[in-house]
């Protein structure tokens, strides 16, 4: 058992260790899913927890919304209602958002043009495609969107150049995933995060959609119908899964043996007190908020 910051680490065996939990929170990428098929043995824990009575709401930072989450996850053998109850994404939550005015409350322009920089998303646009602009200047808001499936290890030249030029004009962004990375197989690489991030290094203002930010917690709540106090979030990033949960008041468990944290680990021959205090540094917060309440292997 390790402390940080006067938390101790318990470590577990099972999820189902765990008592006065209702609602179990999971992220997908690097839990649930490695970017290319289901860990092992998964299905069968989803399962085994429902059976027990327990809510299962999958909390993702992916900009789907939750209709094609759904169709796109079935086709791949995760089943609503067999496997998961509920779903909750960022960028359901920004469609929302977006639904609710977002664009012209930050724009303060009922007739504003927004550019997307990146991966073309549909769905999430649909209530206000008719504002779309191809030409940048034109534009008074940027939408950051995904690099699709080969995103490598450093943020594309073209994606910053265009950034950059947002910047001159002054363009405020919206982002809905502040993933930094992301696990493709045994590979991580670049999520769209990082270019949220860039812009916000070089001056721009930027508005986020998904964990760490609270709002994301509190929808995933309000959709599963569960308590902060009843409901555990588990992850694989420190940044975003944990702290944003810390942020919720949400008990928290940490893999270790798969995901982002796992490949940071094995890659730098950290020692994860080690890690959890460079994160801190890097995140500009305390090591307690990047302290999960829990640490498992894996979802098994």
């Amino acid at each position: 058992m390790n402390e940080q910051a006067g938390k101790k680490l318990i470590q577990i065996e099972s999820l189902c260790d765990i008592d006065g939990v209702d609602t179990f929170l999971f992220d997908m990428y690097g839990v649930l899913w490695n970017g290319q098929d289901w860990y092992s043995g998964v299905k069968d824990v989803l399962q085994t927890l429902r059976a027990k009575g327990k809510r299962i709401c999958i909390l993702s930072n992916q900009t789907l919304v939750e209709e094609t989450f759904i169709r796109l996850r079935e086709q791949q053998g995760l089943v609503r209602g067999r496997d998961y109850d509920d779903v909750a994404t960022s960028g359901a939550l920004c469609l929302q958002e977006i639904k609710n005015g977002l664009f012209e409350k930050i724009t303060k322009k009922q007739d504003f043009r927004f550019y997307v920089v990146g991966k073309q998303n549909p769905a999430l646009f649909e209530p206000i495609q008719n504002h779309e602009t191809s030409i940048l200047k034109e534009a008074d808001i940027i939408y950051i969107g995904a690099f699709g499936k080969e995103g490598g290890a450093v943020l594309d030249k073209e994606i910053q150049q265009l950034l950059l030029e947002a910047k001159a004009y002054q363009l405020p962004a919206v982002c809905a995933n502040p993933d930094v990375f992301w696990i493709d197989g045994e590979q991580r690489k670049l999520a769209q995060g990082a270019a949220g991030c860039f812009y916000e290094e070089i001056g721009g203002k930027v508005v986020w959609f998904g964990k760490p930010f609270k709002e994301i917690y509190e929808y995933a709540l309000k959709v599963s119908g569960s308590s902060p106090e009843r409901s555990i979030m588990i992850g694989d990033m420190l940044a975003t899964d944990i702290r944003g949960a810390n942020r919720a008041g949400i008990r928290s468990v940490l893999l270790t043996e798969t995901g982002v944290t796992f490949y940071d680990l094995q890659t730098q021959n950290l020692l994860l007190d080690n890690f959890i205090e460079q994160q801190a540094k890097q995140n500009g917060c305390a090591v307690a908020d990047l302290t999960p309440t829990y640490l498992l292997s894996r979802v098994k």
